[in-house]
Protein backbone atom coordinates (compact mmCIF):
# COMPACT_ATOMS: atom_id res chain seq x y z
CA UNK A 1 0.00 0.00 0.00
CA UNK A 2 1.11 3.55 -0.80
CA UNK A 3 1.27 6.01 1.84
CA UNK A 4 -0.34 8.69 -0.27
CA UNK A 5 -3.74 10.41 0.78
CA UNK A 6 -7.15 8.76 1.07
CA UNK A 7 -9.80 10.66 0.29
CA UNK A 8 -11.25 10.31 3.52
CA UNK A 9 -8.11 11.85 5.11
CA UNK A 10 -6.32 9.03 6.24
CA UNK A 11 -3.18 7.84 4.95
CA UNK A 12 -3.29 4.73 3.67
CA UNK A 13 -0.35 3.15 6.03
CA UNK A 14 -2.56 3.62 8.76
CA UNK A 15 -4.99 1.07 7.79
CA UNK A 16 -2.97 -1.85 9.09
CA UNK A 17 -4.05 -4.41 6.95
CA UNK A 18 -3.25 -8.24 7.58
CA UNK A 19 -1.01 -10.41 5.29
CA UNK A 20 -3.71 -12.08 3.74
CA UNK A 21 -5.44 -8.66 2.76
CA UNK A 22 -2.58 -7.30 0.30
CA UNK A 23 -3.17 -5.68 -2.93
CA UNK A 24 -1.88 -6.96 -6.22
CA UNK A 25 -0.15 -4.53 -8.96
CA UNK A 26 -2.48 -6.58 -10.75
CA UNK A 27 -4.96 -5.37 -8.98
CA UNK A 28 -4.12 -1.46 -8.87
CA UNK A 29 -3.25 -1.65 -12.45
CA UNK A 30 -7.34 -2.99 -13.88
CA UNK A 31 -8.82 -0.23 -11.68
CA UNK A 32 -6.26 2.64 -13.52
CA UNK A 33 -7.31 0.98 -16.56
CA UNK A 34 -11.08 0.79 -15.73
CA UNK A 35 -11.13 4.35 -14.84
CA UNK A 36 -11.72 4.32 -11.11
CA UNK A 37 -8.07 3.78 -9.78
CA UNK A 38 -7.97 7.32 -8.28
CA UNK A 39 -10.82 5.99 -6.15
CA UNK A 40 -9.07 2.96 -5.09
CA UNK A 41 -7.26 3.48 -1.53
CA UNK A 42 -10.74 5.08 -0.51
CA UNK A 43 -12.59 1.88 -1.79
CA UNK A 44 -10.02 -0.45 0.67
CA UNK A 45 -10.76 1.87 3.53
CA UNK A 46 -13.84 1.93 3.55
CA UNK A 47 -13.90 -1.74 2.64
CA UNK A 48 -11.91 -2.33 5.99
CA UNK A 49 -13.71 0.32 7.98
CA UNK A 50 -16.93 -1.74 7.70
CA UNK A 51 -16.04 -4.89 7.15
CA UNK A 52 -12.72 -5.36 9.75
CA UNK A 53 -10.60 -6.09 6.58
CA UNK A 54 -10.66 -7.92 3.59
CA UNK A 55 -9.68 -11.72 2.67
CA UNK A 56 -8.95 -10.67 -0.91
CA UNK A 57 -8.90 -8.98 -4.02
CA UNK A 58 -9.05 -9.59 -7.56
CA UNK A 59 -10.14 -8.62 -11.01
CA UNK A 60 -12.43 -11.13 -12.70
CA UNK A 61 -13.98 -10.71 -16.10
CA UNK A 62 -18.15 -9.85 -16.27
CA UNK A 63 -19.53 -13.04 -17.67
CA UNK A 64 -22.19 -11.29 -19.41
CA UNK A 65 -20.42 -8.60 -21.26
CA UNK A 66 -17.58 -8.80 -23.36
CA UNK A 67 -14.18 -6.61 -22.21
CA UNK A 68 -15.26 -5.60 -19.12
CA UNK A 69 -13.79 -6.37 -15.63
CA UNK A 70 -14.71 -6.36 -11.99
CA UNK A 71 -12.56 -5.41 -9.03
CA UNK A 72 -13.85 -8.18 -6.33
CA UNK A 73 -13.00 -7.83 -2.71
CA UNK A 74 -13.66 -10.53 -0.60
CA UNK A 75 -14.74 -10.16 2.82
CA UNK A 76 -15.75 -11.40 6.05
CA UNK A 77 -18.76 -11.60 7.94
CA UNK A 78 -20.04 -13.34 10.62
CA UNK A 79 -23.74 -12.36 13.03
CA UNK A 80 -27.18 -12.24 12.02
CA UNK A 81 -28.21 -12.05 8.22
CA UNK A 82 -29.76 -8.63 9.61
CA UNK A 83 -26.23 -7.59 10.60
CA UNK A 84 -24.58 -8.65 8.04
CA UNK A 85 -27.43 -7.08 5.36
CA UNK A 86 -26.36 -3.64 7.07
CA UNK A 87 -22.72 -4.05 6.38
CA UNK A 88 -23.53 -4.48 2.53
CA UNK A 89 -25.96 -1.61 2.29
CA UNK A 90 -23.25 0.24 4.36
CA UNK A 91 -20.61 -0.44 1.68
CA UNK A 92 -22.79 -0.12 -1.32
CA UNK A 93 -23.95 3.30 -0.26
CA UNK A 94 -20.33 4.56 0.51
CA UNK A 95 -19.37 3.02 -3.06
CA UNK A 96 -21.86 5.34 -4.92
CA UNK A 97 -21.20 8.27 -2.92
CA UNK A 98 -17.71 7.72 -3.57
CA UNK A 99 -18.27 6.70 -7.16
CA UNK A 100 -21.40 8.05 -8.68
CA UNK A 101 -20.40 7.45 -12.41
CA UNK A 102 -18.72 3.85 -12.17
CA UNK A 103 -20.05 2.12 -9.11
CA UNK A 104 -20.17 -1.21 -11.26
CA UNK A 105 -16.44 -1.91 -11.45
CA UNK A 106 -16.33 -2.69 -7.69
CA UNK A 107 -17.61 -5.36 -5.75
CA UNK A 108 -17.93 -7.49 -2.84
CA UNK A 109 -18.24 -11.49 -1.94
CA UNK A 110 -18.86 -11.99 1.31
CA UNK A 111 -17.08 -15.31 3.15
CA UNK A 112 -19.28 -16.64 6.26
CA UNK A 113 -16.58 -16.42 9.06
CA UNK A 114 -17.89 -18.50 12.26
Amino acid sequence: MTTNQLDSGLAASNLALPPSAAVSDEVREAADRLGVGQHFDTVVAFTVEIFGSFLDVQVEPDPEVPDWEHIIFDVPVSGTPEAISEKQTTWCRRLLATIPRSPSVYSIVMSYQE
